[in-house]
């Protein structure tokens, strides 16, 4: 039987972003979730936008997207009057 060594672990990750599209802001966390976990661990990250998710790149597209649950948060946070 033959052992093999165990790989290293990796010290870069590249990131294809391409399914987080605006129009399904539920979708649009977990690359960056990934992202910010890897680079937690001092992995070295690259992400690379393509298709749709190229419009999370221009200014003011990412502030304003909230998932349909952030959205129920809000409005019931602002009629229980958390928010004045």
């Amino acid at each position: 039987m033959i052992s093999e060594a165990p790989a290293p672990p990796a010290d870069k990750l590249a990131i294809l972003v391409w399914a987080a599209d605006p129009g399904r802001p539920e979708l649009c966390a977990t690359p960056f979730y990934f992202a910010a976990a890897a680079a937690a661990m001092d992995v070295e990250v690259e992400m690379y936008f393509t298709a749709r998710s190229v419009e999370l790149l221009r200014r003011g597209v990412a502030e304003t997207l909230l998932t349909c649950c952030a959205r129920r948060l809000a409005s019931m946070l602002f009629y229980l009057g958390v928010f004045d």
